[in-house]
């Protein structure tokens, strides 16, 4: 199986920004991995695609798979030096009716390899229907149904006495709703320049309030280089350890849910780690640390809890997301990991009665959000 001429666009964007020998590096990635037998399109998203890249920025690369799973699959490649970060979804997702969870990535893709057409007519549909008032009330209708979840573990672990899992889910149920002020006013979200983002979306709406809540809720403000120097050194050992334990406790991961067992093989892949390293070190020497912590603890989360998740399975116990803290502290585990991700989430010396004042703070910006949505949908999109 050969790749079509498309796979050339990418030489137009590789000369745009890398030496002609990255782009060809690139091209054969491509042509290797459409020889795979699953693979039925192949395409490029993400920060090269939207000409914002920098030399740190991983290669973001759509797969869509002709496998019958139900969830976006994630891998890790070190191809000939290049760091790709691999995203296959399901082949139903863009056959028929197209998911709305992979609107921005269709929306952003440049179409490497597509010999039946069908990701470029998804693409082309998504493109027609992006910014319409109904889809984007449709994808953030799912960003408020998730900030309520974290809002409901919030709860759930501050009862229980868990101040850490109840501040961080309380941080956690913003997340969803910078999602929704970013949707809706048409900027880029992304992993590598979220905060910076956030900002822009928030001021072209005349939310920057919001916006100042969020990172003083985050904890996010007033960090200096030492601090996110610390952070960094801080996600290596916790990363290691618990990718170590993943490993000393290979049959148990083998038993776990297919979606649960492949988010550990990629969190726990070494490329992770150095892809990370790499961009933080990145924005540290652009003094822009609020972005490279908030970057480090979007790639901690979920690792943290598949931690947890793996522990409880150990103990033939459910894991609880309303533990999460609770779960990790008392488990005589590989010392450090508590240590680290309380401090990279500045979750250490926390009150009961400043955990309570966040999570009504972030009640009301949920509370706001939701019923202001629809007017601000009317008001901003269609018209840029």
């Amino acid at each position: 199986m050969k790749p079509d001429s498309r796979v050339k666009c990418i030489g137009v964007v590789g000369l745009a920004a890398l030496p002609r020998e990255i782009s060809s590096t690139f091209n054969r990635f491509v042509e290797d991995l459409a020889k795979q037998a699953t693979v039925s399109s192949i395409g490029l998203f993400g920060s090269w695609s939207r000409y914002d890249a920098s030399p740190a920025s991983d290669y973001d690369v759509l797969v869509v798979d002709r496998r019958e799973f139900d969830y976006e699959l994630h891998e890790r490649v070190e191809y000939d030096g290049l760091l790709m970060d691999i995203s296959r979804i399901p082949r139903k997702w863009v056959a028929e009716v197209i998911s709305p969870v992979v609107d921005h990535m269709l929306h952003e893709t440049i179409i490497l390899y597509d010999p039946s057409g069908m990701l470029k007519r998804a693409r082309d549909w998504v493109e027609g229907n992006y910014r319409t008032p109904g889809r984007v009330e449709v994808r953030t209708e799912q960003y408020l149904s998730s900030a309520d979840t974290y809002l409901s573990r919030a709860t759930a672990a501050m009862t229980r006495g868990d101040l850490e899992t109840a501040s961080l889910f309380s941080d956690m149920s913003l997340t969803p709703i910078a999602h929704i002020i970013m949707d809706i006013a048409g900027i880029p979200i992304t992993r590598g320049a979220f905060v910076w983002n956030l900002r822009r979306a928030c001021q072209k709406i005349d939310m920057i309030g919001i916006y100042k809540v969020i990172l003083s809720n985050t904890r996010l403000g007033g960090l200096e280089k030492a601090d996110v120097s610390s952070y960094l050194d801080r996600f290596e050992s916790v990363w290691r350890r618990i990718s170590q334990y993943m490993a000393d406790n290979r049959e148990v991961v083998e038993g776990l849910h297919e979606m649960l067992r492949d988010e550990i093989n990629y969190l726990t892949d070494p490329t992770v780690l150095k892809g990370v390293f790499v961009r933080v070190e990145e924005m540290l020497d652009e003094n822009n640390f609020i972005e490279a912590a908030n970057y480090m603890r979007g790639w901690l989360l979920p690792l943290l809890q598949d931690y947890a998740w793996l522990i409880s399975a150990k103990q033939g116990a459910k894991f609880d997301y309303t533990a999460l803290f609770k779960t990790i502290s008392l488990y005589e585990g590989p010392a450090g990991i508590y240590d680290g991700a309380t401090e990279i989430f500045n979750l250490r010396n926390l009150e009961r009665n400043a955990v309570r004042q966040e999570i009504e703070s972030a009640r009301s910006i949920i509370a706001y959000i939701r019923k202001k949505r629809r007017e601000m949908i009317d008001g901003l999109v269609g018209r840029g």
